[in-house]
């Protein structure tokens, strides 16, 4: 399946802006503690995998960029852990959410920071089927803003779908049951963990 986002971040990559798309390093001297967790939530879910999937649990990151998450989990864990992502050299896989290369429940956990508002509207329900059916539970990080960028091909909307938190939810829960909801403290987006139906 084609995926008409993909040459946008293809050009993101192919310039070789390194950080310019995909995350940055990640130390655990910079984590935040949980219990102050909200005011970062990525960092804040991390020490979440730490201390509860250590038992070398499988998780699949979607959409990794620079593949940081799952080197830390390589690092720190005995999770089995690989990152995709349809256009960054730095992944494990080069592979789209809209057509994972996995069997049926491949994976105890999927993950996506930042991910799922880079899909179209009309690709939102499709790439939640595809990550219930490969995995049994779910972390999303889901941002609510606009993200504008001059790549090195035009200007691009890179976050084209911009919905409420409760559109949200309604669209997860048509695969999946949400078992906690984190908000940011100060920007718009969310933490949705849950498990798959």
């Amino acid at each position: 399946m084609y995926n008409p986002e993909q040459k946008y971040y293809q050009a993101i990559y192919d310039a070789g802006i390194e950080n310019y798309y995909g995350g940055f390093p990640i130390s655990f001297s910079d984590l935040t503690v949980k219990a102050e967790s909200n005011s970062f939530l990525f960092d804040s879910f991390i020490l979440y995998l730490v201390d509860n999937y250590h038992k070398g649990n499988s998780i699949l990151d979607v959409g990794c960029g620079n593949n940081h998450f799952v080197k830390i989990l390589r690092e720190t864990t005995k999770i089995h852990a690989w990152g995709i992502d349809f256009a960054c050299p730095n992944a494990d896989q080069i592979a789209d959410i809209l057509d994972l290369p996995f069997e049926n429940k491949q994976w105890d956990l999927i993950t996506a920071w930042d991910v799922l508002e880079h899909l179209r509207p009309e690709q939102i329900d499709v790439g939640l089927k595809e990550m219930s059916r490969v995995s049994n539970t779910f972390a999303f990080v889901v941002s609510r803003y606009p993200a504008v960028r001059r790549l090195p091909v035009k200007h691009h909307e890179l976050h084209p779908t911009i919905w409420s938190k409760e559109q949200w939810v309604e669209h997860i829960e048509k695969f999946g049951k949400i078992k906690e909801i984190t908000s940011h403290k100060t920007k718009k987006k969310e933490l949705f963990v849950g498990r798959w139906k």
